[in-house]
């Protein structure tokens, strides 16, 4: 299956083109590991874990920094994502990307790259076949 933004609008489409499905609002889908959840960005500050059927939206953050383009752990159990730092202290003229992790239920996230260094984050949402 396929998930993808169209409109601020997150979809799920079998690979053949079939079962077109309307998931939830946002951005920025990951599938989880199991194929039942998906992690998604808002647009704005918060990160929310939903079941792929549209069910059971859960808030994994809503604080400063924002968030964005979340993904996934290979275990399932943390979810890690880009925020921007020192955008919400003093409009710094020069904020800083960075790297956060949190655990999937949520929680406090923690840094995992370094202070004083800027990163372009790109991320490769790919999922295996399972047979």
């Amino acid at each position: 299956r396929i998930a993808f933004v169209r409109a601020r609008n997150i979809y799920v489409i079998n690979a053949d083109g079939s079962g077109l499905q309307f998931v939830t609002q946002g951005l920025n889908p990951s599938w989880s590991p199991d194929g039942r959840s998906i992690v998604l960005d808002d647009g704005g500050w918060k990160l929310f874990t939903v079941d792929v059927n549209g069910s059971n939206r859960r808030a994994v953050y809503s604080k400063l920094p924002p968030a964005s383009d979340p993904v996934w752990s290979p275990d399932g159990k943390e979810i890690v994502f880009s925020a921007i730092i020192n955008l919400h202290e003093t409009m710094h003229v020069d904020p800083e990307s960075h790297l956060f992790r949190i655990k999937a239920g949520g929680g406090e996230p923690s840094m995992i790259t370094a202070r004083g260094q800027s990163y372009s984050l790109w991320f490769l949402k790919a999922r295996r076949s399972r047979k």
